[in-house]
């Protein structure tokens, strides 16, 4: 469950659906032969600080990543 931290200092999750929005992302482009072309962008809808520490993407095969600090 993700918690709301209204403290200005304090890096809370996202608590409502569309707090955190993929923006864009590249997934295997054809002019690059290994995955350094992958990306994926995040847009931040509020105005605090979202951790995103922990979070795993995944495809619908065996791939994942997990965000790390």
């Amino acid at each position: 469950m993700a918690e709301y931290l209204a403290n200005p200092g304090i890096i809370g999750l996202a608590q409502s659906p569309g707090d955190l929005v993929i923006t864009e992302f590249m997934a295997n482009p054809a002019a690059v032969l290994d995955s350094d072309g992958e990306y994926v962008e995040f847009y931040n809808n509020t105005g605090s600080a979202i951790d995103i520490n922990g979070f795993t993407l995944r495809d619908d095969g065996t791939n994942s990543h997990t965000i790390s600090n």
